[in-house]
């Protein structure tokens, strides 16, 4: 016998959508194969499409990872695509416009030409995983102790993996995932979404869990130079009106376009039209536009696939309040959520 402890794939290898293939040669003898486990990383962000100017994969390329952009944010020009490389285990959908309008078209293998009906219209793309052995993990107590269960994609009843209900007090969550959960049944009575690791769920929903919804999930990208509209969920915009100084809501205009500076993970700067930043003075309450400071800084916190909260450096969330127009910060509630919309 010849013992193999161990031996690296040095990249591309992805646990799930690949195979590893053993051959064995006999020479002069019998000869064995035990293999007591393969381990691995899941890494999503191993798996890129591949988009090309011309057909046949030629002219300009770029690489895409899983996410969603504007072609333009990617440095490919606008409505010029003709070709793409889908890897196993991706979607990619085209877009004419943003995504979610106008027209649309999906790939999931490589394709030499996307079609007369969408050579040279591509604005957005989405890249998503098709497949995925990603789990999460629901804990009895918080701090990530006490029992626990791996919960793979898909919607339960905390009971039937065999769970008690009602005491679930923290989750981890792959990046990849989302994870929601629910009061009652799925769907049914209050529920609570997590992105991430959570140490505790919350005096909130602490030990009050019955159901869980997991599932694939693709963060926005918001880089640098990404132009963008939030929508509020009464309808209108986030509005830079043509004042000195302000912010306010309204349904059309440029003073809803605001461009993103990313300044770290998950931070970043919304600039006006006018040149100045969507601003949280140090008061008790409140939002204006100004220039500089720490005000202009704002935490995305991720709700759905293309649905933010902006937490300020007061910890207070921008706020669109149940009235006809305006715009604020306060600590809960619908209306600290915003819809984005990429333009360009």
């Amino acid at each position: 016998w010849t013992t193999v402890s161990k031996f690296t794939i040095s990249s591309g290898f992805v646990v799930g959508l690949n195979t590893i293939e053993f051959k064995l040669h006999t020479v002069g003898g019998p000869t064995g194969l035990r293999v007591d486990s393969i381990a691995g990383t899941y890494t999503p962000s191993l798996l890129k499409a591949t988009i090309y100017q011309h057909g046949d994969f030629q002219g300009i390329s770029k690489d895409v990872p899983i996410g969603f952009y504007a072609v333009s944010a990617l440095g490919f020009p606008n409505d010029a695509l003709s070709s793409l490389k889908v890897p196993q285990g991706l979607k990619v959908t085209l877009y004419e416009h943003n995504i979610g309008t106008g027209r649309s078209k999906v790939f999931t293998a490589d394709a030499a030409w996307v079609g007369d009906d969408f050579n040279d219209v591509t604005s957005n793309i989405k890249v998503e995983l098709l497949t995925s052995p990603l789990k999460a993990t629901i804990y009895e107590h918080g701090d990530f102790q006490g029992i626990s269960k791996e919960v793979p994609i898909g919607s339960y009843g905390v009971s039937e993996i065999g769970f008690p209900n009602d005491v679930l007090s923290s989750l981890k969550v792959p990046q990849g995932l989302k994870v929601t959960l629910y009061e009652h049944g799925t769907d049914q009575g209050r529920s609570k979404v997590f992105t991430a690791d959570a140490a505790w769920v919350g005096d909130d929903f602490n030990d009050t869990t019955s159901a869980i919804k997991v599932e694939l999930f693709t963060a926005p990208v918001l880089s640098t130079g990404v132009k963008i509209k939030l929508k509020s969920w009464k309808g209108d915009y986030l509005h830079r009106p043509d004042t000195d100084q302000g912010v306010t809501t309204w349904h059309t205009g440029i003073g809803n376009e605001w461009t993103v500076e990313a300044i770290a993970d998950n931070k970043i700067k919304l600039k006006s039209w006018k040149g100045d930043y969507l601003h949280r003075p140090d008061t008790d309450q409140g939002v204006t536009t100004w220039h500089t400071g720490v005000g202009n800084e704002w935490t995305v916190e991720v709700i759905a696939t293309n649905k933010i909260r902006l937490k300020s450096w007061k910890g207070d969330y921008l706020h669109r309040p149940d009235s006809q127009q305006g715009v604020t910060t306060w600590s809960t509630g619908i209306g600290n959520e915003w819809e984005f919309e990429v333009i360009s």
